[in-house]
């Protein structure tokens, strides 16, 4: 989160910056920063879902034009949560994002609901990143103290927004994202033109000596100390009151710490000693915070467990796994945590939450990832997300059955064992031929349509189905050639749109979350199935289209980027649909129209205004009906 207002403070000190030309350097980039950087500056319409593609497109024009300036980029990426540190920070924001989720059912625009993005954002960076074969690291929790370890270990600059970079030993200095000319319209060579952060340059700004520019020692190191009195995210405000009484200043009065710290105290051992002592709680976040300036550089061999453990039981090839990120984050925190948030998602209030379309795909996921108890035992995972048909957050306990092989048996299956057991999770029995889906990379796609078209208990509308098929093929088309252009940068998108589908955002929402199960249990079960970036296949901005189209009775595949491949994989829907089960049926994605009764019980409503009496005509008696 940072130190909320260093970054405006420290802006008022231009001898603290100094321009930059980026090139020739390695560059540690501070990866979960970048990514929702870069999402905000997407113009996604965030009711549909996500439009995946065109962030897909960004994130790849971003370090391709690193790579052009001769700048080797490393990506380091958060873990799991570190525990119940921050447990209450995160609920704090699921419930934010939820509330937004809700606020953009019935919008009639998406694009400027800041830090609510769709579900799918991080896997489409990490593939991103990884088509271009960019170093990617994921740390078992925060990688900021890896991130600046290795910036000072490796003499380069760090690339980030986080304000809490700027009070770190850092000889090359801090580079923010948001300073960086990375599009531009010329050719003035092979340089980024940028604004570094030097904070050695802004302590002599403001009057403090330290002398930890050549002695990296938090001993000398007026850092960790303004971390602690400006309230970074290890420090209780609470603690600090007594503190900032006893100096004479008030909260995050950024430069009146500064001023009594130069006057009152020669070093920074003095100041540490007189306003901390040798213990409390005071002293231990001051620990905390010099730990995370100067924390190692190097990443251990096993996962440290919040649950008390020394290590949790993973075997080499999911370590190796994760640091490379074709790992399962999701299943890594349930297997550590025990907790899990599902990512709220734009949906009607009154229908039962999308994410049951895809529990007994998760539950298959914890039952192999999840370690087991000695003596044996029952196993839950709590689950945060949405309340059925309601907006209130609720904690669901999901039972783990505990009937399947852990992940020290997974290398030992072959990879058609594996592929079959993947399978049978979505579906159940698949009696088709696989081999019959081409592209290979459609097959994890058309395994997850199967499932949300013929086996979610609300089935989708035909037209819904045709609609997320056209966007299989389209979005597969444009993408798989596609080369970095200015011309990408230039064009201008619609603004929102006119026939947004609620009920269809609804719909669409259930398959969302059964493909990122799917992709989660994938890299669990070693990837028996190619990975997949969701890029390539969905694109909800044309979902909300072609369903418009499709329910028009328009020449839909008019545009159709592969025609042939949309009715080889339709021929393939309707050829395997299995027989409607009992109690199941098609769901309407327009509001139904009111019986002959209701309209009648409607129409007997009257109220009494003064004198008067007037009948009150319902809103939403009449609307079109879905094929």
């Amino acid at each position: 989160m940072g130190i909320k207002g260093l970054t405006a403070f420290v802006k008022d000190f231009p001898k603290a910056w100094e321009n930059f030309e980026l090139t020739q350097t390695k560059l540690i980039i501070d990866g979960n920063n970048l990514l929702y950087f870069l999402a905000s500056k997407a113009t996604f319409d965030s009711r549909c879902g996500g439009e995946y593609s065109d962030f897909y497109k960004m994130v790849r024009s971003f370090f391709a034009s690193l790579v052009r300036n001769a700048v080797t980029p490393c990506v380091l990426l958060d873990g799991v949560d570190n525990g119940d540190e921050k447990l209450a920070t995160t609920q704090t924001r699921h419930e934010e994002r939820m509330g937004k989720a809700r606020s953009l059912v019935g919008a009639l625009a998406g694009y400027s609901c800041d830090g609510f993005f769709p579900p799918l954002v991080h896997q489409v960076f990490l593939r991103a990143v990884a088509n271009l074969g960019v170093d990617v690291i994921v740390c078992d929790h925060e990688a900021d103290v890896i991130a600046i370890a290795r910036a000072r270990r490796d003499r380069c600059p760090l690339l980030s927004n986080d304000s809490d970079f700027f009070l770190a030993n850092l000889p090359d200095g801090v580079v923010p994202i948001y300073s960086l000319e990375w599009i531009r319209d010329d050719d003035r060579g092979q340089v980024i033109y940028c604004q570094r952060f030097q904070r050695d340059l802004f302590f002599k700004s403001v009057g403090l000596e330290s002398e930890a520019h050549w002695r990296l020692d938090p001993k000398y190191d007026f850092g960790p100390l303004l971390a602690v009195l400006f309230q970074n995210d290890l420090t209780d405000a609470d603690l600090l009151i007594p503190i900032y009484q006893k100096l004479g200043v008030g909260r995050r009065q950024f430069r009146g710490i500064i001023n009594k710290l130069r006057k009152k105290y020669a070093t920074v051992l003095d100041a540490e000693i007189d306003i901390f002592g040798s213990e409390g709680q005071l002293h231990a976040c001051l620990v905390a915070t010099k730990e995370f300036y100067y924390g190692s550089v190097e990443l251990k061999e096993t996962v440290s467990s919040a649950l008390g453990w020394d290590k949790l039981p993973f075997p080499k090839w999911v370590i190796a796994a994760l640091r490379r990120g074709d790992f399962s984050l999701f299943a890594l925190q349930a297997a550590s945590l025990r907790r899990v948030f599902l990512l709220p998602q734009v949906e009607t209030v009154a229908s039962p939450c999308s994410h049951n379309a895809s529990l007994h795909i998760r539950r298959v996921l914890y039952d192999i990832t999840v370690p087991r108890r000695r003596g044996g035992g029952k196993v839950t995972v709590e689950e945060h997300r949405r309340r059925d048909n309601g907006e209130d957050p609720v904690i669901v306990p999901v039972k783990v059955p505990r009937n399947l092989p852990s992940l020290s048996c997974i290398p030992s299956l072959s990879q058609s064992e594996r592929r079959a057991h993947l399978i049978r999770t979505i579906v159940g029995e698949w009696n088709c031929d696989i081999d019959y889906i081409k592209p290979v990379e459609f097959v994890l796609p058309m395994v997850t349509l199967f499932c949300w078209a013929y086996q979610c208990k609300e089935q989708p509308a035909k037209n819904a189905i045709r609609a997320l098929l056209l966007s299989f093929t389209n979005c597969y088309a444009l993408l798989k050639d596609w080369k970095p252009s200015r011309e990408f940068h230039k064009r201008e998108r619609p603004r929102g749109l006119i026939n947004f589908n609620d009920g269809l955002a609804t719909a669409i929402a259930r398959w969302q979350s059964i493909f990122s199960s799917s992709l989660h249990l994938n890299a669990v079960l070693r990837l028996p199935l190619p990975q997949v970036n969701p890029a390539y296949f969905f694109d909800g901005f044309l979902v909300q289209r072609m369903y418009a189209k499709c329910k028009q009775h328009k020449d839909f595949l008019s545009n159709c980027k592969q025609r042939d491949l949309f009715e080889k994989m339709w021929t393939f829907l309707v050829k395997n649909k299995p027989e409607r089960k009992a109690g199941s049926k098609t769901e309407s994605l327009s509001p139904r129209r009111p019986s002959a009764k209701i309209k009648k019980k409607q129409k007997k409503k009257m109220v009494v205004q003064g004198s008067r009496f007037a009948c009150l005509k319902i809103e939403g008696e009449s609307s079109s009906e879905d094929d």
